[in-house]
């Protein structure tokens, strides 16, 4: 695994140091008085060792993939619970605002025998839509 240093250096990590990161993580939960605690004390951690946040890099010109969680509750086609797309919002509009290029990636349900319209990300698509102001394409491609 590799991630991208302050100084545009590629530095490698192992599975152990990742998982090192999960165990301290769940040590500060423990210690901490909330969960929010614990989590600016894992940044904290990351940005010592070189860790990037969205606020270090420069994205004006780029195109930037955005892995996000939109498994999203659907009931006839029709978003029933939008929490997760907002909660991504203020990452994306950064990005936008930045002059970066979003390219978005994400999944619905458990794909079992192929894809099916039961599970496109075509609604999720219209909502960001309507939440930026922007317009979403969705491109099913499904290879």
């Amino acid at each position: 695994m590799k991630y991208e240093l302050q100084n545009g250096w590629k530095k490698s990590i192992d599975k152990d140091a990742v998982f090192s990161y999960a165990e301290k993580y769940k040590s500060f939960l423990n210690e901490a008085k909330t969960e929010r605690e614990a989590v600016c004390e894992c940044v904290r951690l990351a940005k010592e060792n070189g860790f990037k946040n969205i606020e270090d890099v420069e994205v004006a010109g780029k195109t930037v993939l955005v892995r996000c969680d939109f498994n999203v509750p659907l009931k006839d086609g029709q978003i029933t619970d939008d929490t997760r797309l907002v909660a991504a919002l203020p990452t994306l509009k950064k990005l936008i605002n930045d002059g970066g290029k979003v390219i978005l990636c994400s999944h619905l349900g458990k794909v079992k025998e192929g894809p099916n319209e039961k599970e496109s990300l075509a609604p999720v698509a219209k909502r960001l839509s309507e939440k930026l102001g922007k317009e979403v394409v969705f491109v099913a491609d499904y290879n």
